[in-house]
């Protein structure tokens, strides 16, 4: 079985080799598939550095749900195996040919991140739940408002939400990932309004290591209450007698 090692950002991006041109559809597929598996890979390890997860799965490993099975990005279990926490990873890597910006399928993508809500939510009502979005760092300036601050308009809808936050479907965090050629990263709070174009000021650009450790606060803050959660029990078919 393969098994990739990853130190920083800047390694991901060497694997993923020099980004090819949109014009020709399986390279860029290539570079997206390897970028997102390599991003998995990378931050399985760096969650699989602390000790307060009992196992760390694979990436692209089946938890079980109530409706049978997901396959999760990165997972993190307790010892029962009960899902702490599940992060996301969604890429956007190339411009739209016609408009020249990151926005193609913002929605498709939104809408994959509510059905694993629904699933995961259903199953394992106290995990962390974490989306996080990847994009180049020239998203901050290719229109107005940019593709970035698109990105925090559209997937903050699955950020928590202080006013009408009962009832709602969400994530416990949902951060944009600026990330340069040259291997920078930082990540953005989806919860803090962004510039209409540019980069966010530098207070808000997390490191990879302050946006784990907010996680690790939220992970740890439902501690009490996963510890007296029930397993999740998949639905069994009923047949009628007829």
């Amino acid at each position: 079985m393969e098994v990739m090692q990853f130190r920083s950002f800047a390694d991901v991006l060497a694997l993923a080799v020099e980004k090819p041109s949109t014009n020709d559809q399986h390279k860029s597929r290539h570079y997206s598939e390897t970028l997102s598996k390599g991003l998995a890979h990378w931050l399985r390890d760096l969650v699989a550095k602390d000790s307060l997860y009992h196992s760390v799965l694979t990436p692209e490993a089946k938890v079980a749900t109530v409706y049978g099975g997901k396959s999760l990005d990165v997972a993190a279990l307790d010892e029962r195996g009960y899902l702490l926490l599940d992060l996301s990873i969604k890429t956007f890597n190339f411009k739209d040919r016609k408009t020249l910006n990151y926005r193609h399928n913002y929605t498709g993508r939104f809408y994959e991140l509510l059905g694993e809500e629904l699933d995961l939510r259903r199953s394992y009502h106290w995990a962390t739940l974490v989306a996080l979005i990847f994009l180049p760092i020239d998203s901050c300036n290719d229109s107005t408002p940019s593709s970035f601050a698109h990105a925090v308009r559209q997937f903050s809808k699955v950020a928590p939400d202080p006013i009408h936050s009962e009832g709602s479907a969400c994530f416990e965090h949902v951060f944009i990932a600026l990330h340069s050629p040259n291997g920078d990263i930082s990540f953005f709070d989806a919860t803090v309004p962004p510039p209409r174009t540019g980069q966010p000021a530098a207070d808000h650009q997390l490191s990879t290591d302050a946006m784990l450790e907010m996680i690790r606060g939220t992970v740890i803050g439902r501690a009490s209450k996963i510890a007296t959660a029930a397993l999740p029990i998949k639905r069994p078919m009923i047949w009628g007698d007829y």
